[in-house]
């Protein structure tokens, strides 16, 4: 390949790359063009029943990562905890596990399983956490609540 066919596809290369920059800069510019943000974001992910994350759940997430699955907390506690932990990591089945323990509470202000934590991990604030997710997850999309018993549809017998 000759000198100057190199150059002229070099520059024909970086002609055509200030051309798609200013045209997505310009394309930003006009309103209603393009989703920015959570609209992008619900955009790509609210067929999967994903919904974003405020900063203080993400914060409460990563203090949740820290159990080491000791099950000193479920010894004092009336609920689950260790399966709701686990909730936590699979955000996406937070509805189902909101539905699943609805009527469980702990005692106001006895943060029992807080205190018994080798970790330091905010126990207490797992079952609320589960719900707002169950919560934020229904609002992103209503379609993915779980379906009825009844309405399952059977594996063909072999």
């Amino acid at each position: 390949m000759s000198r100057w066919r190199l150059i002229w596809r070099r520059a024909f290369a970086w002609l055509m790359l200030g051309v798609a920059i200013v045209r997505r800069q310009l394309g930003r510019l006009i309103p209603g063009r393009s989703a920015h943000g959570v609209e992008q974001f619900l955009a790509h992910y609210a067929g999967e029943g994903m919904a974003p994350m405020t900063a203080d759940e993400e914060a409460l997430l990563r203090a949740f990562g820290a159990c080491i699955h000791c099950g000193l907390c479920e010894a004092v506690c009336p609920l689950p905890i260790d399966r709701l932990l686990s909730y936590t990591r699979a955000t996406q089945l937070s509805v189902e596990a909101a539905e699943a323990w609805a009527g469980a509470a702990c005692a106001e202000g006895c943060d029992a399983c807080a205190r018994v934590c080798p970790t330091g991990v905010p126990v207490a604030a797992v079952p609320a956490f589960v719900a707002g997710r169950a919560a934020a997850q229904l609002a992103v999309s209503p379609a993915s609540t779980p379906a009825s018993p009844g309405s399952a549809v059977s594996a063909p017998e072999p």
